[in-house]
């Protein structure tokens, strides 16, 4: 009869293995997945653990594997809707594969960025997921952290010689345009962001390939501010003195949108021909503000950066194609 074990006793693989009446070596075998077992030496091992509570030492595993069974993701900045939503996303790929995800965030800054690489290389992560806040910038610090860990760039690319997880950015503009030419309006203009980041860079440059090609005798309508609502509502301002008959604007994010919005209201409540508005990302504020947005398809993205992690997908994966969310910004004019 096995010794019970004191309450302010870690219980071990050795009280383990003697509730289950088997052998320490197979208990770890059992538990760390190294070999297969028949299912009833599996369900003996099971409730022998969660009889006694037991959670296996991940410190002295890592010791022996050289593995943390830990990833770093790294993000821009937490305050934009967008990344929390990505969050969410890889936490739930990494979960899958039993991986714990330690989250840093830069605050747009790349010393801050380099930080956190070396942060998370110091705490010995197998890999690390990041967002790279800048698309040239952020290059030297990820070849540097790559000797050390497996990196894979998500959302953001800096280095096209690392894998990355991407999402279609031209394609999502592409259906903005589509949809809004569908609904008659051919005055088009885009309200873009940070061109260093280069998914903004991305659709301010598929917004002026697409609507030169549905528009040609129109030149390109593009203005750039910041991801607040306040400069978004200032800027949309200056864009429709500049273009009056202006009838959209194809916002770079949801955020940027969200002021486009203030200034389409505005504009109906005093009487002023209104204009339809279009964000990106689909996130809460789309869809508090009943705002067509585009939906990248997060679940997958994030799936696709662990299997390059894992080794279990190409090195350069076609990218995903998002989809149109339609809700009342563009509805009839």
């Amino acid at each position: 009869m096995p010794k019970p074990v004191a309450r302010d006793q870690r219980p071990t693989i050795q009280d383990v293995a003697a509730l289950a009446g088997l052998s320490p070596s197979t208990v770890s075998r059992v538990l760390s997945g190294a070999r297969p077992v028949g299912p009833d030496i599996a369900e003996r091992v099971r409730q022998a653990a969660d009889a006694l509570s037991f959670r296996p030492n991940t410190v002295a595993r890592s010791l022996r594997t050289q593995q943390t069974s830990t990833v770093g993701l790294v993000i821009p900045d937490i305050i934009n809707p967008f990344f929390p939503l990505l969050v969410q996303a890889v936490e739930r790929a990494t979960r899958e594969h039993d991986l714990s995800v330690l989250l840093v965030d830069c605050g747009n800054e790349p010393e801050r960025e380099t930080s956190a690489l070396d942060l998370l290389l110091d705490r010995r992560v197998d890999a690390i997921f990041i967002s790279p806040c800048h698309s040239t910038a952020s290059a030297p610090a990820l070849r540097s952290a790559s000797r050390r860990a497996r990196i894979v760039q998500i959302d953001r690319v800096a280095d096209d010689q690392l894998p990355f997880a991407i999402v279609d950015q031209g394609h999502g503009i592409q259906l903005l345009l589509e949809h809004l030419t569908a609904t008659g309006r051919q005055h088009i203009a885009f309200i873009g962001s940070d061109p260093s980041a280069s998914t903004s860079s991305l659709r301010a440059d598929a917004f002026e390939r697409f609507s030169v090609a549905q528009n040609p005798r129109q030149s390109p309508r593009v203005m750039t501010g910041d991801f607040s609502g306040a400069s978004s509502a200032s800027i949309t301002r200056s864009l429709l003195e500049q273009w009056p008959d202006t009838e959209a604007i194809v916002c770079a994010n949801d955020v940027i949108a969200a002021g486009a919005l203030l200034v389409a209201r505005e504009r109906r409540l005093e009487g002023l021909p209104g204009f339809a508005v279009t964000g990106f990302d689909n996130t809460m504020v789309a869809e508090t503000g009943d705002l067509t947005s585009v939906q990248q398809p997060l679940s997958e993205l994030a799936n696709r950066a662990v299997d390059l992690f894992l080794g279990v997908a190409a090195t350069e994966p076609p990218p995903l194609l998002p989809t149109l969310v339609v809700r009342g910004s563009t509805g009839p004019r």
